[in-house]
């Protein structure tokens, strides 16, 4: 992970743990037709501290609370981060549901996830990104049309709750529907210095 405290655990709720940015810049979309969803968040986070041989560092956030996490050993110019600087982070988040069978490589694989790195250039400024995905098979367990909630169960026996689901949307689902989920998560982090802020 780039930033570990900063990526929540991967889950299938499409409010995704955001809590901690709240008052940031926050925009969710229906993505189409076809029970997609899209967010974005971005933050300004306030370099406190940084520890350059352990590579902890304590960020402060807008909401005023303080984090400590660990700069992955692939950030190769951490001497260059400061207190004072500023991380501007973009969290990015999609959720898409099929409402179909799975075939049978999804059957044998019911839940896989995957993640890709990487980061900023010898000239840019210091940074990265981090991309994770989960594919999912899972069951409706439970629908509640007057607060727009499903209720699914995934393959480890987790069940994770849907909301702002439309009545038409529900009229379509039925208990023990399979449902394949893709939920994919991006993270991008940039240094900003104080001075130019």
């Amino acid at each position: 992970m780039f930033f570990s405290k900063f990526l929540p655990s991967l889950m299938l709720v499409s409010g995704l743990a955001i809590a901690p940015f709240a008052g940031a810049a926050h925009h969710e979309e229906p993505m189409s037709d076809h029970a997609e969803r899209a967010m974005a968040i971005e933050i300004d986070a306030e370099v406190i501290a940084i520890d350059t041989e352990t590579r902890e560092m304590v960020l402060q956030l807008p909401t005023g609370e303080q984090m400590t996490t660990v700069v992955d050993p692939k950030v190769q110019r951490i001497s260059e981060i400061a207190p004072g600087d500023f991380l501007v982070v973009t969290y990015l988040a999609a959720l898409a549901a099929e409402l179909r069978e799975p075939t049978e490589e999804e059957m044998a694989n019911p839940w896989v996830e995957g993640a890709d790195a990487g980061v900023a250039g010898a000239e840019e400024a210091p940074g990265g990104a981090m991309i994770s995905a989960v594919r999912a098979v899972c069951t409706i367990e439970g629908m509640n049309r007057l607060i727009g909630t499903v209720t699914i169960l995934d393959s480890r026996g987790k069940a994770h709750v849907i909301g702002d689901v439309t009545p038409e949307r529900i009229e379509q689902l039925r208990i023990g529907q399979s449902v394949v989920m893709t939920f994919t998560q991006a993270l991008a982090v940039g240094i900003e210095k104080a001075d130019a802020m």
